[in-house]
């Protein structure tokens, strides 16, 4: 198995800081594999060092021949000002799913989860899609729309 398709298990089996291990050899054997930097980029906001997220974002976007910016990144409020609602369902928002989220077999970009009857939206999963805010916004609607908080506009 290739370094890349490790970081990929061992990200996707919870283990973040194996995965950080194992996606920057990637990166080192393979500096110019665009999917290495955008899983390091990952799995750096996931073991909070967020610098280097955006610099492995940035370096993958200059691989893939694309020049949108990073991640569109904004503050807590900001985010939840994306959220109004009309459902009944509580939303809440965190930042990213858990180790034990992650280890119980939820996808580390996962952009949901329920818990219970709440919803869960993980707001930096939405941020590493989007480059712009209405991308954010954009995104942010269909995650509502597929966990059925929203219908379609």
């Amino acid at each position: 198995m290739d370094r890349l398709e490790l970081a990929r298990n061992l990200f996707r089996g919870g283990r973040l800081y194996d995965a950080l291990e194992a996606a920057q050899s990637a990166c080192e054997r393979q500096p110019k594999s665009p999917d290495a930097w955008w899983l390091l980029a990952c799995i750096c906001r996931h073991t909070a060092l967020p610098v280097a997220s955006d610099d492995a974002f940035s370096r993958a976007a200059a691989l893939r021949g694309t020049t949108p910016p990073p991640p569109m990144r904004v503050d807590g409020d900001d985010f939840q000002a994306l959220l109004k609602t009309a459902g009944d369902r509580p939303v809440r928002v965190r930042s990213l799913p858990s180790g034990d989220q992650i280890g119980a077999g939820l996808d580390p970009e996962a952009l949901w989860t329920l818990d219970g009857d709440d919803l869960i939206v993980f707001q930096i999963n939405h941020e590493n899609l989007a480059h712009s805010l209405a991308d954010l916004s954009s995104i942010l609607n269909n995650t509502l729309r597929q966990a059925g908080i929203r219908s379609g506009h």
